[in-house]
């Protein structure tokens, strides 16, 4: 990675723009000269109902090789380009229907058949399972195998990918989704969670603008969440998403294309449905939830379609405790316009989530405890995309997105605590303080205002170029803009949250924090050629990302470029190995470049009397900006080789795979020392504040401890995937199909710490503060696999399937820790470094910290059988029955780091859905 930052970024940004641009433009123009060569032909075809052999209208015809498609008229019929005299693989997709991957090979004759059929239990090759795809550590997941594991939202999909573990459904917290990874530190996960890309309907979808976080560093680690709910600072909160509008599920955990940026984990592409389908109505329930939802489709022609679908769904952890729940509503609209060389798609949806705590009424400061959050998010997006007969040129695209969020979270508190002093200033300043309460209702409102505007062009085309090979090219521009226009956090100064450490607070909004700018360019090429006379692929790409905050030029924050290389050679028709290469960037968020301001109340002088009017205190306030804290976007590189193979019915894919990140951001805890001075008495007055002394008697030193962000957190992943499907067992319509993962983890925070004993102590008075080079390490090992029996009964459209999942390994411990510090604060705010000599030597004794011992807290193998069965009818309604955890199995295991009992596997629980479709 190459990061160009201050004033060289400042005076370089054009002229890479020009370069970037001019070279792509070159590469454009060596492309149009070199398509007088193209040696493309056309094929002829119809697309019929498998059922009566009826025309089906509007079905997407792919061509793989030339990156062509076409759309069927109202007779079903179709032409594409086609290599001539080479194999081709063609996909034919209509909602509703199964896709259809075929290969056509050579010369194609004058008009090809195909037969789609509706998708439905009773009909055979229904797929309830991930599909892995060739190039690239890819899992697609289709409608069906969403319907069968009776999926509420987006994140239960993710347990049919390789590695992923099933659980229960969970919405009582943000549900987030990590990518090839073990057990690692908290900022860790969250910033998997945060750099897996999820694109809906091809645009991205970003948290990048959410500032819905608050300040307490009372008895908290860095960066700890808030009492409310939040992903501030971390991915998508998968439970807004509901999985009954969704048609297909693609996730990539390997080297993605250059089209896709901002991201570190992998992408996951999300196609919601759209076309003509019959309407349905959904009821869902469990022992802890309940859903309901309507899905629609209109077709005033062949050439346009609305859809139109509305859901809600409401749980409790339990149904008789009412203090603690979660409310969700989705409304979705969307239309369809496909018409000789051009394609329209328009989707409009609005979602609402509602977390709510309260806590039992058993004591009236339970009763005055609580907290909720409320999200609104509207969405609008347009995919526009031409197709052109032009040799070279095959498509443009247009894809716009345009998202808008009101949030708001609240948290009150009764809080007691000793009288104490209280400020409003909000600069640095010397004041007359007043007393605050010894008890009082404290109540917070975070109110933000995020919005996101996406914009992609996009040109496709391909070539035959010297030597054989063929060219599929693309190359575009994206644009992102995230601000967020919230009234930010807001209370009374005079009954603030609790805090400590004489740390003080205040108000503050977001409404001047400046918005985040992503301009980038990228060029991609997908050679196909032949080694050995069989087929070789090679994919070649490379992205260019320029972040800033304000305008483009006047505060930027990185400029990187990020080269991807995957290539597949099919060794024969039954194996074929690929291997990749690749880095992605991901931008800092708005509060990881504006984490706000930091106030602390320095006591001057304290006088507190028993009658009011004698009482006095002076406090000094010093503000922290911490605004102008230095991060830049951070990076992962990304290795892997895999293999696929097709032995008499065998599927069997491997894949090894190396990431590291050195530079991710996190938070550490620093020491800042603030001088002030200490005042005295001259005179003591009746019925008046006493008189001071007019010099300060002493100056005093306070260490504040400020979290701070910045590119220290290291992030290795490793590891091997497995898929396995076997053969049908005929006699009993049942075939297994195994997948899972071996996981290696390690995570560390590079950045210096200083010793929170020192700093946050209201008696201790340190004359200096240590400072070590590590603040946590985490190394985790974890195997599991996952069985998957699935028996179909085509005749009854009944699936039942089976899960047998185990953890074979599920091991941790903490990395190595120095107890000595590598430097150390004096009073003055000068740091010292020191040798691992100089820390040990006697006058440095107090400077020691505690190590514990590192041990290996391991966990014996844990099984888990979950079962699922699914019932449709003719007309397509269906009726699905679950079990999870069926025989209860949730045994105890000593944690030696925590030092007490952990409970393992989730509860049993079971659930029911109907969904019934309107001929």
């Amino acid at each position: 990675m190459v990061v160009f930052r201050s004033n060289f970024l400042h005076g370089c940004n054009k002229w890479i723009i020009k370069v970037s641009l001019t070279a792509w433009l070159l590469y454009l123009f060596v492309v149009a000269a070199l398509c007088q060569n193209q040696q493309s032909d056309k094929i002829y075809g119809k697309v019929l109902d498998g059922k009566d052999s009826t025309p089906i209208v509007n079905a997407l015809v792919e061509g793989a090789s030339l990156g062509s498609y076409a759309v069927t008229d109202e007779r079903g019929r179709f032409s594409l380009d086609h290599i001539m005299g080479k194999s081709d693989e063609i996909r034919i997709s209509y909602l509703g229907y199964q896709t259809l991957d075929t290969i056509i090979s050579g010369r194609a004759p004058d008009t090809l058949v195909f037969l789609l059929y509706e998708s439905a239990f009773f009909l055979d090759n229904i797929t309830v399972t991930g599909t892995e795809l060739e190039t690239g550590s890819s899992t697609r997941i289709g409608r069906k195998a969403i319907e069968h594991i009776q999926a509420v939202s987006l994140a239960d999909v993710f347990q049919l990918v390789p590695g992923h573990l099933a659980d229960n459904p969970d919405f009582l917290n943000p549900q987030q989704l990590t990518l090839r990874q073990g057990l690692a530190l908290p900022a860790a996960q969250r910033n998997n969670a945060l750099g897996t890309q999820m694109v809906r309907n091809g645009i991205p979808f970003s948290n990048n603008a959410d500032l819905q976080r608050d300040v307490s560093i009372l008895n908290s680690s860095p960066g700890t969440d808030p009492v409310f709910s939040t992903v501030s600072g971390k991915g998508a909160d998968l439970r807004e998403w509901s999985a009954d509008n969704i048609e297909s599920v693609e996730v990539i955990r390997g080297i993605p294309s250059a089209r896709y940026g901002d991201l570190t984990s992998g992408v996951v592409l999300v196609n919601t449905r759209i076309g003509s389908h019959r309407p349905e109505a959904i009821l869902r329930v469990n022992p802890s939830l309940w859903q309901m939802g309507v899905y629609g489709s209109f077709s005033p022609n062949h050439y346009n379609t609305i859809n139109a679908g509305i859901e809600s769904l409401k749980t409790n952890q339990d149904l008789r405790n009412s203090h603690e729940h979660f409310q969700r509503f989705n409304g979705s609209l969307a239309w369809q316009r496909s018409k000789n060389i051009f394609r329209l798609k328009q989707f409009l949806s609005v979602s609402y989530g509602y977390d709510q705590y309260r806590e039992d009424q058993e004591t009236v400061s339970s009763y005055l405890r609580k907290y909720h959050s409320r999200n609104w998010r509207f969405q609008w997006n347009s995919n526009l995309l031409f197709q052109f007969n032009n040799r070279a040129f095959k498509s443009f695209s247009l894809n716009t997105g345009l998202t808008y969020s009101s949030q708001q979270s609240y948290y009150q508190d009764l809080i007691t605590r000793d009288i104490f002093p209280l400020s409003d200033a909000l600069v640095d300043t010397t004041l007359i303080g007043k007393y605050g309460s010894s008890e009082y209702l404290n109540q917070t409102t975070v109110e933000g205002k995020p919005l996101n505007f996406y914009n992609r062009i996009e040109a496709l085309g391909s070539i035959f170029g010297p030597l054989g090979f063929h060219h599929k090219w693309r190359g575009g521009t994206e644009i992102r803009y995230e601000n967020n226009w919230g009234n930010g956090r807001q209370f009374d100064p005079f009954t603030p949250p609790r805090q400590n450490y004489s740390m003080g607070d205040r108000p503050e909004s977001w409404k001047n924090i400046p918005g985040l700018n992503q301009l980038s360019a990228y060029v991609e090429d997908r050679m196909l050629t032949s080694l050995f006379e069989k087929d070789l692929l090679f994919s070649l790409g490379l992205r260019w990302d320029l972040v800033s905050t304000g305008r483009w030029w006047d505060d930027p924050v990185g400029s990187v470029f990020s080269p991807r290389i995957n290539t597949v050679w099919s060794v024969s028709e039954d194996i074929s190995i690929r291997i990749g290469w690749g880095r992605a960037v991901k931008s800092p968020t708005l509060s990881q470049l504006y984490p706000g301001k930091r106030y602390f109340d320095l006591v001057n002088f304290n006088y507190y009397a028993r009658d009011p009017s004698e009482r006095l205190v002076i406090i000094t306030t010093r503000v922290l900006n911490l605004n102008e804290s230095q991060v830049e976007p951070y990076s992962s590189n990304k290795a892997e080789a895999g293999i696929q193979l097709d032995l008499d019915g065998w599927g069997i894919t491997l894949t090894g795979f190396y990431e590291i990140s050195r530079n991710s951001i996190t938070y550490t805890r620093q020491a800042i020392p603030l001088a002030y001075d200490k005042y005295g008495i001259d005179s003591v007055r009746k019925g008046a504040p006493p008189a001071l002394i007019p010099e300060p008697v002493s100056v005093d030193t306070f260490f504040a401890g400020v979290d701070v962000p910045g590119n220290v957190l290291e992030m290795k992943n490793s590891g091997i995937e497995y898929v396995v499907d076997v053969p049908e067992w005929e006699a009993l319509n049942t075939y297994l199909s195994i997948n899972g993962a071996w996981y290696f983890s390690n995570s560390n925070n590079k950045g210096r710490i200083a010793e929170p004993g020192f700093i946050f102590s209201n008696t201790s008075d340190p004359a200096r503060i240590p400072l070590y080079e590590k603040t946590g390490d985490i190394i985790s090992q974890r195997l599991n696999s996952s069985v998957r029996s699935i028996t179909h009964l085509q005749q009854a459209g009944l699936v039942f399937s089976a899960l047998w999942q185990v953890v074979w390994i599920d091991r941790h411990r903490n990395g190595e820790l120095s107890e000595f510090p590598v430097a150390y604060m004096d009073r003055g705010g000068a740091i010292i470094d020191l040798t691992v000599e100089e820390a040990g030597l006697d006058k440095n004794k107090d400077l020691l910290r505690v190590v514990n011992a590192v041990a290996w807290v391991k966990y014996p193998p844990l099984h888990l059988i979950n079962l699922k069965v699914t019932k449709e009818w003719r007309q397509g309604s269906r009726f699905s029955f679950y079990v999870n955890n069926i025989f209860n199995h949730r045994p105890l295991h000593w944690n030696a780091a925590r030092e007490r009992y952990v409970r393992r596997n989730p509860s049993i629980t079971f659930g029911a859905e109907i969904i019934y479709k309107i001929k």
